[in-house]
């Protein structure tokens, strides 16, 4: 463990200190022998853990998402005083952590409110799938504010939020400036409403001020996440950690794009899901005002890299501040979606009680040499406001070495894909999971169609349980969350990995973003691999399929 502090070594696997009376109760349930962390971590490195061997062997991608490793297992049990952070590069077990982490909690508080949520349904649905994995009969519960542990995405809770509250009006007034707010209908998605917005204002914006991402993350983390509902608010707004400096007639049209939105979505009757989170909300805070107790008692976060303002501020209004309150999981490195953002300035605190988990082992070490690559030259910041390393990661596992297969134009790169996937499948005499991952749909389905024709069944979606051995086509997007044994990257050029990549003209603080996230989707894609890691590409750049 060279570059780790003795003492942070000593802090993970409690050397030196006794074991707790429930870590002794639970060991004794498995294994005496190995009740103690320092124990476990001489076994499954010296001797190769049985559990962890079975898991290696069989490709079984259910137990390996709910194994527990020593390094991980304090943040899964112990009782802490607030919020608290863990991050963690891919593989590092943090959504384990946070599986663990509910199921213990529930145990020790029986009749608790439990709350494990991420940024997407999809997500939502592996954790729920984990959780019933690692404790069959939990007490799972099916709406929010019942007893039990709830699984859902964070959009989704806000939404029964606001489905659910008799202040609905006045949030609405308060945040929207209107109080014509509804839920019956049907949510804009991404940035698909700011095209039809901007065509209906006359403004004098330079050309990055009107890029749909960046008016999404403007309004959406400075106008809805600070409540602003006049253009007088929104001129002296603290907008520090934007990165895109606005004068004051930029604001002023930014204002007008604002209000023309604000206008059109009331009339249609149709909000964006931050819309929704943010006045779900302020009826949490208008509920908490009137001494309406906390719809949760604890609550879990995972992928909270890519969780925007809104968010954050809704969240830290589920549950009253106080002991395990709040514990996040966040990967600054897969940060795909959102801005980055500090807690701090959205209600947030932390106070410095956050860990970095540093194993991987999920990932070989080949393959995670292989995706490090992909953050070169670029500073990712966490959730605290510092830089986050990319140096120190390691890996409990060797594998082959990733396979660079340039073919010369789209039928090559097809028929390679397909002879892969064939290779794989005819070979393995254990169960695997297969993925082939591209930028766009278009590739995708291109690809599908193709390993339809060979006889090859694929699925549009990952399987959640891993149950069977199967093909996925997706989007690296699409991808995030999920692992496979076996990865085919599709379109990328090792040498010039982002050569196909976004050719936006926004400012450069707005590029230098996009770029960052490019990264760290090329990154997060190429760790999706457990065992084995393939790119295949077309070398003449014709057509480029990927």
């Amino acid at each position: 463990m060279v570059g780790v502090d003795l003492d942070r070594i000593r802090e993970n696997y409690r050397l030196g200190a006794a074991p707790s009376e429930q870590e002794g109760d639970e060991d004794r349930r498995i294994i005496a022998a190995l009740a103690h962390p320092a124990s476990k971590l001489r076994f499954t490195y010296a001797e190769d853990s049985a559990e962890l061997q079975r898991v290696i062997e069989t490709g079984d991608i259910a137990a390996w998402r709910t194994f527990l490793h020593p390094e991980q297992r304090r943040y899964a049990e112990q009782d802490l005083r607030g919020s608290f952070r863990v991050t963690g590069g891919s593989g590092t077990g943090k959504s384990v952590i946070l599986v663990h982490r509910a199921r213990n909690l529930a145990n020790r508080h029986p009749g608790a409110r439990i709350l494990l949520t991420t940024f997407n349904s999809v997500l939502a649905r592996v954790l729920r799938s984990n959780l019933e994995t690692l404790a069959p009969g939990i007490t799972i519960a099916e709406r929010l504010g019942e007893p039990g542990i709830h699984v859902a995405s964070v959009d989704s809770l806000a939404v029964a939020v606001v489905e659910n509250s008799g202040m609905l009006q006045t949030a609405s007034e308060n945040v929207l400036g209107h109080s014509r707010f509804r839920t019956d209908r049907p949510r804009w998605k991404g940035t698909e409403v700011w095209r039809r917005t901007l065509a209906r204002v006359s403004h004098g914006l330079p050309e990055h001020l009107t890029a749909e991402s960046f008016l999404e993350s403007e309004y959406v983390n400075v106008v809805l996440a600070r409540r602003l509902r006049r253009f007088e608010d929104y001129a002296t707004v603290d907008r520090r950690g934007r990165g895109v400096r606005l004068s004051r007639r930029d604001k002023k049209d930014l204002w007008k794009v604002f209000a023309e939105h604000r206008d059109f979505c009331m009339n249609l009757g149709r909000y964006t899901f931050p819309e929704v989170a943010a006045v779900a909300t302020e009826v949490l805070q208008c509920d908490a005002e009137a001494q309406v107790p906390a719809v949760a008692d604890h609550v879990l976060v995972d992928e909270g890299q890519d969780l925007h303002a809104v968010h954050w501020r809704f969240l830290r209004c589920l549950a009253d501040e106080g002991p395990n309150d709040l514990f996040i999981a966040e990967d600054p490195h897969q940060r795909v979606y959102s801005e980055g953002i500090t807690l701090a300035h959205h209600n947030v605190t932390i106070k410095g009680r956050s860990r970095r988990l540093t194993l991987n082992y999920r990932t070989t070490a080949q393959n995670l040499d292989f995706a490090l690559r992909f953050l070169a030259e670029a500073t990712f910041h966490d959730l605290e406001g510092a830089v986050e390393a990319d140096a120190g990661y390691r890996s409990s596992r060797l594998g082959p070495q990733p396979e660079l297969l340039p073919e010369e134009g789209v039928e090559s790169v097809l028929g390679r894909v397909a002879s892969t996937v064939e290779s794989w499948l005819s070979t393995s005499t254990s169960a695997i999971s297969v993925a082939v991952l591209t930028r766009k749909h278009g590739a995708g389905k291109r690809i599908r169609s193709h390993l339809h024709s060979h006889g090859i069944a694929v699925d549009e979606v990952a399987e959640p349980s891993g149950a069977k051995p199967s093909v996925s086509v997706l989007t690296m997007h699409g991808a995030k969350g999920h692992e496979f044994t076996h990865v085919i990257l599709v379109g990328i050029d090792p040498e010039n990995p982002l050569g196909s990549a976004s050719t936006s003209t926004a400012a450069e603080a707005v590029s230098a973003d996009e770029r960052r996230r490019e990264q760290a989707l090329l990154y997060v894609a190429a760790t999706r691999a457990r065992d084995q890691l393939v790119i295949i590409w077309d070398r003449t750049n014709r057509d480029r399929l990927g």
